[in-house]
């Protein structure tokens, strides 16, 4: 037995633990920390996750002996020095896309968009508005929230809103109008509700306003509703997409395929392994250890039919329509396994509400129990998304070295 499992006290194991996560690297004997260091309300899932006995719950509270919200005074010296450096930081921070009204905090004027710097988000925004004939807006509140592009709330003239959102350099002349395809697919096959589109072309996506989601169990039953059936209701013979589009700012290659092993190794997991970051961040053995894990795909995953996917479920995606009904935002489909939209809800901090949805999704869809135990395979696509993306990397490199443990080879 590991010394982690001879504690009593949930805090106690995780803490026994240094956190994964490169944005928080508390070392073991002390909570985790928030960007401002102070005591977080609960450990990061990728921590508490290490000790096999709490590998499943949605989040472990801080004990509070640790004081939550507090200053943390505790961290070992290589914990300083990461606090230190992240303070040290620029303060110009990549795009906002959340088609959120009233989300928007004031006197942002920086935002980092791939290689192309906007040194004044709401002019920028207002300037691609103004080139496409929508004259009437008068103002834009620059937006937070996502990862990839420039976005705000965006004020007309008669006194409505709507969300823009741009990039700097698009990463290709087709991205927004594949997003805009995405969001209409989800809507029209799949019933999930999704902004209205107002206008997508080259530079520019121009959506109807939706609102932030309640914080209640009944809205996740909703969700678990819409996606159970997105995902029951579509299912497709073939794995793929017609076309390829985009997972932020990188391709994502939605080539057909008849088998889904063979489609989710290829275009959502060894296709990653070219990328500059990717390289830097994973060794030979890494590399070698997801081939491996690749190889044995039947073995690890049972037999699924594709199905219609949202493709970046992550929970800042999920939002509410006027009248508080689920929509989803940003999606990146194609046909390919359901639990694919799972594992990224799974493993993106939901709130504590969203456990109903977890529990009546899997109802509603029949999953087996050992469901959980697949997400951190599903998840690798993801992570290796993020690590290809954006330094620092979230903890994502950690988590991917983790999941390929079983399958390095010993010397």
């Amino acid at each position: 037995m590991k010394p982690s499992e001879l504690v009593s006290d949930d805090f106690k194991r995780v803490e026994w633990h240094d956190c994964p996560m490169s944005t928080c690297a508390a070392p073991a004997g002390s909570p985790c920390r928030t960007g401002k260091g102070q005591v977080a309300i609960q450990y990061h899932a990728a921590r508490f996750r290490l000790v096999p006995q709490l590998a499943k719950p949605l989040n472990v509270p801080t004990s509070a002996v640790r004081k939550p919200a507090t200053v943390m005074r505790m961290l070992r010296e290589h914990g300083e020095q990461t606090a230190a450096a992240s303070a040290a930081q620029p303060s110009c921070t990549t795009a906002a896309p959340s088609v959120v009204q009233g989300c928007t905090p004031p006197g942002r004027s920086c935002t980092r968009t791939g290689q192309y710097l906007v040194t004044d988000s709401a002019s920028f925004l207002l300037e691609r508005l103004h080139a496409a004939d929508l004259t009437d807006v008068v103002a834009v509140e620059p937006a937070t929230g996502g990862l990839a592009a420039t976005a705000g709330l965006a004020r007309r003239g008669d006194g409505t809103s709507v969300f823009v959102k741009a990039f700097g350099e698009p990463p290709s002349d087709d991205a927004f109008a594949a997003e805009a395809e995405g969001l209409t697919v989800l809507r029209e096959a799949g019933g999930v509700a999704t902004p209205e589109i107002i206008l997508a072309d080259r530079d520019l996506l121009v959506l109807s306003v939706l609102q932030p989601r309640p914080g209640t169990e009944g809205f996740w039953e909703q969700l678990a509703h819409a996606l159970a059936h997105l995902h029951t209701t579509t299912r497709h013979p073939r794995f793929g997409w017609h076309r390829d589009n985009w997972l932020g700012r990188r391709r994502q290659v939605n080539t057909w395929e008849d088998d889904g092993f063979e489609f989710f190794a290829q275009h959502r997991l060894l296709r990653w392994l070219g990328e500059r970051r990717v390289q830097e961040a994973l060794d030979a053995a890494d590399r070698a250890a997801l081939e491996r894990l690749c190889d044995r795909l039947p073995e690890l995953l049972p037999v699924r039919a594709a199905c219609l996917t949202h493709g970046d479920l992550w929970a800042l995606n999920v939002m509410a329509t006027l009248d508080g009904r689920p929509a989803v935002i940003d999606p990146a489909v194609s046909y390919t396994w359901a639990e694919v939209d799972l594992a990224h809800l799974w493993t993106t901090a939901p709130p504590p509400e969203a456990s109903v949805f977890f529990e009546l999704y899997a109802e509603l869809t029949g999953l087996e129990r050992d469901w959980r135990d697949r997400m951190p395979i599903l998840q690798l696509r993801q992570h290796l998304a993020v690590i290809a993306q954006f330094d620092p990397d979230w903890g994502a490199a950690d988590l991917v070295r983790a999941t390929l443990a079983p399958f390095r080879q010993r010397p």
